[in-house]
C-alpha cells in the first residue's frame, strides 16, 4: 500500500530520487503524506457511480506515529533538564558557550533539527550578524531534501548548497525585491518579485565564503540543468566573509547506515504497517458510523413515500414507515403489508479488530526501537528500575540520538561558533581552544522516593565504612 499511495505523488521533473525519498519522509512529518490523494475516506462513488478504489481516499484515521515519535526524541534530548551541560578546564569558556545557544536560541534550533533529522539528515548552520553595533549569533535548519552536500576523502564536510523553491512573500519581508528570469539577454532579466509567485532560494555554504544568490524565477531554472545555471548571480549584499576554514555548520546523520550523505530513517521500517493501520482504523470508524444509522432494507411499498427532484426515496432508521394495511381479495390472493429490517452488526467484529489493531501499533513500535511494553501488565512496583526495564529499547533509540545530534551535532556546532565569534570579537567570548569542550548529559531515569529510601541504608553504611565521604 505504500509504495501504491507513494506513486500518486507527482514531483517535478528536477528533483532527483534521493530528494524523492527525503520529500516521502518528510511528507510524515508534516502529516501531509496522504494529502496529494483526490477524495476523502467517505467518497466511494464517482458522480457516475463507477466505485473508487480505497488507494484514492484519504484515511479519516491517521495516527501518524512517524511524526510522534520523531517529536518524543527532539523533546527527550533538549527539552528542560533533558538537555546537555558544558564541560570544560575554564569555566569563562563553559559560560560563553551557554552565552551563545542562548542568544541563538540554539536548544530550539536543536529540538527542530532532531525531529528533522529522523528522515536521514539535516543541516545546521550559523551566521553572525551585526545587532544593535555588536556581533549576534543566528542558526539556521535545513532540510535534507534542500541540501547539496560535498565531502572530501576523510568525510569532512567541504561545502553545501541549500536550494528550495520559497514563496515570493518571503523574499519581499527581507526587503528582496528583484529576481532573475529567462530573457533576452544572457544571464537573465531582473523582474519584480511578486508575493504569490514562487522563487529560488539559493545559498552555498565554503570554508572562506557564504554566498547567497539572487532570487530566480519558479519555472525558469532547473537544479543541475547547465542550460539555466547561467541564471545563478551572487547578491554581494548577501556574500559573508567569514575565514573559518570551516563550512560554518554542521551535516549531521540521523542513525547508521542509509544512503550517503544521508544515515538511516528512523521510522523508515514501520512505514507499510502505518499505512495499513492508518486505513484500518478508517475502515473501523466507517463501520461505527454506518452501525449508527445502518441501511434500510424495505419489502412492500411504502405508502408515505417522498421524492426530490431527482426522483430519490429519503429513507433511514429515523423515518416512519407506513405500508398500506393488508387486504385479502375474494380470490384469496393478499395483498398490502410490507416489512422493513436494519442491517447491523452485533459489535463483535469490532472486539476482533481492535485486538487487531493493538497488535499491528505494537509491532510498528518494536519496528522502530520505540517501547512496546505495557505498563498495565507489568508485575512488580513502579520504580526507576521499572521504568528501565519498560523504556530500554527507547533508551538505546535515544542514547543513539544524543551521539548522532549531541556529540556530532551540536558539539562541533557550538565549538565552530564560539572560533568564529572569538574573530569578529564577540564580548564575552576568550581566546581559549574550544577543542576539548566536551557535553554531559543527564541520567535517562531519576531515581523515585521509593528509589532513594532504598538505596538511604546502603549509603548510610557506606560513610560509616569510610567507602565515601559525606560530601560525596
Amino acid at each position: 500500500m505504500l509504495r501504491a499511495i507513494a506513486g500518486q505523488i507527482e514531483f517535478p521533473d528536477w528533483m532527483t530520487g534521493r530528494q524523492r525519498r527525503l520529500n516521502i519522509y518528510d511528507r510524515w512529518l508534516d502529516g501531509e503524506f496522504y494529502a496529494h490523494l483526490p477524495y476523502d475516506f467517505s467518497v466511494e462513488l464517482e458522480s457516475n457511480g463507477e466505485y473508487i478504489r480505497l488507494l484514492n481516499r484519504r484515511p479519516s484515521w491517521q495516527a501518524n506515529i512517524p511524526e510522534l515519535l520523531s517529536r518524543e526524541l527532539a523533546l527527550k534530548l533538549w527539552a528542560g533538564q533533558n538537555r546537555p551541560r558544558f564541560d570544560h578546564a575554564s569555566d569563562a569558556l563553559c559560560e560563553a558557550a551557554e552565552a551563545l545557544v542562548v542568544e541563538g536560541q540554539l536548544i530550539e534550533k536543536m529540538t527542530e533539527a532532531t525531529f528533522l533529522g529522523q528522515v536521514g539528515a539535516v543541516f545546521v548552520s550559523f551566521a553572525l550578524v551585526e545587532h544593535a553595533g555588536a556581533p549576534n549569533i543566528q542558526f539556521d535548519v535545513w532540510h535534507a531534501r534542500d541540501c547539496e552536500p560535498r565531502f572530501d576523502e576523510a568525510g569532512e564536510l567541504t561545502t553545501c548548497r541549500v536550494q528550495y523553491l520559497c514563496g515570493g512573500q518571503a523574499f519581499l519581508a527581507q526587503g528582496i525585491t528583484q529576481a532573475y528570469s529567462e530573457g533576452t539577454t544572457e544571464g537573465g532579466d531582473l523582474v519584480a518579485i511578486l508575493p504569490d509567485g514562487q522563487y529560488w532560494f539559493t545559498r552555498d555554504y565554503g570554508p572562506e565564503l557564504t554566498v547567497g544568490y539572487t532570487p530566480i524565477v519558479g519555472a525558469d531554472y532547473k537544479p543541475h540543468d547547465p542550460e539555466t545555471a547561467a541564471l545563478l548571480h551572487p547578491d554581494p549584499e548577501r556574500v559573508q566573509v567569514h575565514m573559518l576554514g570551516d563550512i560554518p555548520g554542521v551535516w549531521m546523520r540521523n542513525l547508521p547506515g542509509g544512503d550517503i550523505p544521508d544515515g538511516a530513517c528512523t521510522f523508515e521500517p514501520g512505514l507499510e504497517n502505518c499505512v495499513v493501520l492508518d486505513y484500518t482504523m478508517s475502515q473501523l470508524d466507517r463501520g461505527l458510523l454506518y452501525n449508527l444509522c445502518p441501511q434500510v432494507i424495505l419489502q412492500g411499498e411504502l405508502i408515505n413515500e417522498s421524492y426530490d427532484g431527482a426522483k430519490t426515496i429519503h429513507r433511514g432508521p429515523t423515518n416512519t414507515f407506513q405500508f398500506p394495511a393488508v387486504q385479502k381479495g375474494l380470490d384469496g390472493q393478499q395483498t398490502g403489508g410490507g416489512d422493513a429490517k436494519l442491517l447491523e452488526s452485533n459489535g463483535a467484529v469490532f472486539d476482533r479488530a481492535r485486538e487487531i489493531v493493538e497488535v499491528m501499533r505494537k509491532f510498528i513500535l518494536e519496528q522502530i526501537l520505540a517501547s512496546r511494553k505495557d505498563p498495565d501488565k507489568f508485575s512488580g512496583p513502579q520504580s526507576g528500575a521499572a521504568a528501565k526495564i519498560l523504556d530500554e529499547e527507547h533508551d538505546a533509540l535515544v542514547q543513539i540520538m544524543r551521539s548522532s545530534y549531541g556529540e556530532r551535532g551540536f558539539l562541533p556546532l557550538i565549538k565552530l561558533a564560539l572560533v568564529a565569534a572569538f574573530l569578529v570579537g564577540h564580548p564575552g567570548v576568550p581566546n581559549v581552544d574550544p577543542s576539548e569542550l566536551k557535553l554531559v548529559w543527564p541520567v535517562l531515569h531519576k531515581l523515585t522516593p521509593q528509589d532513594f529510601s532504598l538505596l538511604q541504608p546502603a549509603l548510610f553504611q557506606a560513610v560509616q565504612l569510610g567507602w565515601i565521604g559525606p560530601e560525596d
